[in-house]
């Protein structure tokens, strides 16, 4: 166990014992977790069939979507039944599911694009170019994609029913990973080169700024990669280098490491949250092994914050 500081932390509401009421913003009903005492190494894990190449995410019918190492992206089922969605897509540093009409935000890092991917129809067509190594992709209740710039030390939204692409926030080195909290009205943001955590906080009806980021989590160590939250309102780091995923106690400071694989060819990054009806456990999470592009399942013992639904 490691405490690491908190600077400059805001108040934060205590989450109950345990959820299963329907969360604000979503729709969804949080499946009943116990939140006193979360779950401690050794996680039960094992490699599962899927492909990942950086990032991962369900798709709208329930497929573990990702990229091999060619950058071919790939459906898998929960039996392991693979199919192909799009040949050459490229390395997908950011993909989440786009909940409102199904299709998927894909953030490319050699084209400096943000893509909108359907794997329905197997087709791709370009939302915004022109970006500085984007990735970190995030959804938010607003319909809009949030993302960070490695190349220019920004965070960026893109809303593509207006076409508008707004800075967020600047000044933050490599902001590689970005998470809502369960209220969705703050946004953290890991910034790599500074092993930092960032928060901007956000009027969660309006999707506007409030202030300036502030850092809510100091000495992170190296290599800090994926964010996320839990139903009960932990939050969630993945170190590329380390191969380590830990979770951080915001109230506290208090960070336990869950999963470490210093002596493995392949890091840990990013992941999803199984989805109970596409016959995944929503207490599992898949996880990205980068480098041989496979996805390793762990299960965590908890839900995920809950995701907007149309």
């Amino acid at each position: 166990m490691l405490v690491i500081s908190l600077i400059g932390c805001k108040p934060s509401v205590a989450p109950p014992t345990t959820l299963t009421t329907e969360t604000a913003h979503t729709g969804q009903t949080t499946p009943q977790v116990s939140c006193e005492n979360p779950p401690t190494r050794p996680l039960e894990q094992r490699d599962v069939p899927g492909w990942a190449n950086e990032d991962i995410t369900f798709d709208a019918q329930g497929f573990l979507v990702g990229a091999d190492q060619s950058g071919t992206l790939w459906r898998t089922a929960s039996d392991g039944n693979q199919t192909l969605v799009l040949p050459n897509s490229g390395v997908n540093a950011g993909l989440r599911l786009m909940w409102w009409d199904g299709t998927l935000a894909s953030a490319q890092y050699a084209s400096g694009a943000i893509y909108r991917i359907d794997p329905n129809t197997a087709s791709s067509e370009l939302m915004v170019g022109g970006l500085g190594l984007p990735s970190g992709i995030e959804v938010g209740i607003d319909r809009a994609i949030w993302f960070g710039e490695l190349a220019n030390d920004r965070v960026q939204r893109y809303h593509p029913e207006t076409e508008t692409l707004t800075v967020i926030a600047e000044g933050l080195l490599r902001p590689n990973g970005l998470t809502f909290n369960p209220t969705y009205d703050r946004l953290y943001v890991a910034a790599t080169d500074e092993n930092r955590i960032y928060a901007i906080d956000i009027d969660p009806d309006t999707s506007a700024v409030i202030g300036e980021p502030w850092v809510a989590v100091e000495g992170v160590g190296t290599g800090i990669d994926g964010l996320s939250f839990d139903a009960c309102g932990n939050l969630y780091a993945g170190y590329w280098d380390r191969a380590k995923i830990s979770r951080i106690d915001l109230d506290t400071g208090e960070e336990i490491t869950l999963v470490e694989k210093p002596n493995q060819s392949y890091a840990l990054g990013n992941w999803a949250w199984g989805k109970e009806a596409f016959g995944r456990d929503p207490n599992k999470i898949y996880v990205v092994k980068f480098g041989p592009a496979e996805v390793l399942e762990i299960d965590l013992g908890v839900g995920e914050n809950p995701r907007p639904t149309p």
